[in-house]
């Protein structure tokens, strides 16, 4: 997970990166100005190949920095998963950055900066994972990797906290360390930047002189900027020996920290892409292993079943859903109806509308397409600490798997588990493989003698989803 991989600054700054592509910021493609000469015309005929040449380098580069902004956000979400966050959060990349951060008292830094956060933002945070600094860094430590997800913040101060926040003495002393380093002639030095800076030296296991000269030369070109770099890095910390004050301040500096616009999507766009692949790798696993009896019935069953009839498409053609009703809502109700247990729909009036619920007849569903209730099921990126019986699930149905494996395992993946635990009978075993490979039969026994001691808290979970889901992507007058 942690293969360090370096890539050349000045490439990483005249590339705009754009999920999905690359745009070439660099490359001049307007026409020169002015007339063009004879000379021009008759250049040698091999000018054509260079230029095709630097094309295919440029976008070789490119696709190697898209690869590499990939891999960074998703060992993103690997860290937010391990500490119980919603990588879709506008709050938990900045979390991330104090949690793994050098400072000696990063637990409480993050603490307080969730207790300042607006009440609308409720944030569970796995407090004892975060502990656990080094476990942290094995999936997410590398220059690189932190040069690429620092690029995604910025700094807001409003009018009112200007004066409160200029006044800062390590804020101010860090401009001053700037200037007397000789970065101030090429570099801005206002507080803003002076912010972004102590924010991109701010990983722990990271050169601090080396992020900071990644992060200056993204901006602009400097000579001798290694040397500058690690002037002003010296300069500040031979000043900044007080661990309170120094957290203070990097607790202002977090408050004030707001992510662009484009992180939202790309984190999506990763998210979707995992599941793409592991819906992938399920289904080849599937193919390769030794085929059993019980499969090979299914098989035949399925085979003699009009498919048009098993799938959710026909499902939702039937119940005939307006143009507006988002696919993830149809994704939810189908998913209510096919859970073993009755949901009473009436509870979710403030989130469906009563003709959208009348349509949805809560009926049995014969056959059931496993695909829409996995693709459900991993919709779940956070626990909300709103189940009773979370706790005896994991200590009773997970004994069966090894220490290392149950240590591993977040808050929201015990969840999506126990979700599995209660899926009907066909699937069951299909949407446990899908979040863990690991199903023997000590685990099958636990289980079902679960599912006989303890009722299964469908609305709860239900609750969940929303909050995972559909809050996060449809606005709810559109349900």
């Amino acid at each position: 997970m942690n293969d360090v991989i370096d890539i050349d600054d000045n490439l990483v700054r005249k590339l705009s990166l754009v999920m999905g592509g690359v745009n070439i910021s660099g490359a001049n493609n307007r026409q020169p100005q002015g007339p063009r000469s004879n000379k021009t015309n008759t250049t040698s005929v091999f000018t054509g190949t260079s230029n095709l040449r630097r094309r295919n380098q440029l976008n070789d580069k490119s696709e190697i920095i898209h690869h590499l902004q990939i891999n960074t956000l998703h060992k993103f979400c690997t860290v937010c998963g391990c500490l119980n966050l919603d990588p879709l959060s506008p709050h938990s990349l900045i979390l991330i950055t104090v949690l793994l951060s050098r400072h000696r008292d990063r637990i409480s830094i993050a603490q307080a900066f969730v207790a300042s956060l607006p009440a609308t933002f409720e944030i569970l945070v796995d407090w004892e994972a975060a502990e656990d600094l080094s476990f942290l860094q094995d999936k997410f430590s590398t220059v690189s990797d932190w040069s690429m997800l620092l690029s995604y913040t910025d700094i807001s101060i409003g009018d009112e906290d200007r004066e409160k926040v200029c006044a800062d003495p390590y804020i101010s002393r860090f401009c001053d360390s700037l200037q007397s380093a000789g970065l101030g002639e090429t570099h801005p030095t206002s507080t803003e930047f002076a912010m972004r800076c102590i924010m991109h030296m701010a990983p722990a296991n990271t050169p601090s002189s080396k992020m900071l000269e990644r992060f200056l030369t993204s901006i602009a070109e400097c000579r001798d900027i290694e040397m500058r770099c690690l002037r002003a890095v010296t300069s500040y910390t031979d000043q900044s020996n007080d661990d309170d004050r120094s957290a203070a301040t990097f607790l202002c500096v977090l408050q004030h920290a707001v992510t662009t616009a484009s992180f939202v999507d790309d984190v999506k766009y990763v998210l979707t892409s995992q599941k793409e692949i592991k819906c992938q790798e399920d289904s080849e696993n599937t193919h390769v292993r030794r085929p059993r009896l019980r499969d090979i019935v299914q098989a035949i069953h399925n085979d003699t079943t009009l498919e048009y009839q098993q799938t959710f498409e026909s499902w939702c053609a039937h119940k005939k859903f307006s143009s507006t009703t988002g696919l993830n809502v149809q994704r939810l109700l189908y998913f209510i109806n096919a859970q073993t247990i009755t949901v009473d729909l009436s509870v979710y009036n403030e989130y469906f509308t009563q003709a959208l619920t009348s349509r949805v007849s809560l009926q049995h569903i014969s056959t059931i397409d496993v695909d829409v209730i996995i693709h459900t099921i991993l919709s779940l990126r956070v626990y909300q600490k709103n189940i009773e019986h979370l706790i005896d699930f994991r200590t009773r149905c997970l004994e069966g798997l090894s220490v290392g494996t149950r240590k591993a395992l977040s808050l929201a993946q015990v969840l999506q588990l126990y979700v599995c635990c209660f899926q009907h009978e066909s699937i069951r075993d299909r949407c446990w493989k899908a979040v863990l490979p690991v199903l023997n039969h000590s685990i099958q026994v636990a289980c079902a003698k679960f599912r006989e001691t303890f009722r299964y808290e469908v609305h709860a979970i239900i609750r969940s989803i929303m909050t995972c889901h559909v809050l996060a992507l449809a606005p709810m007058n559109a349900l």
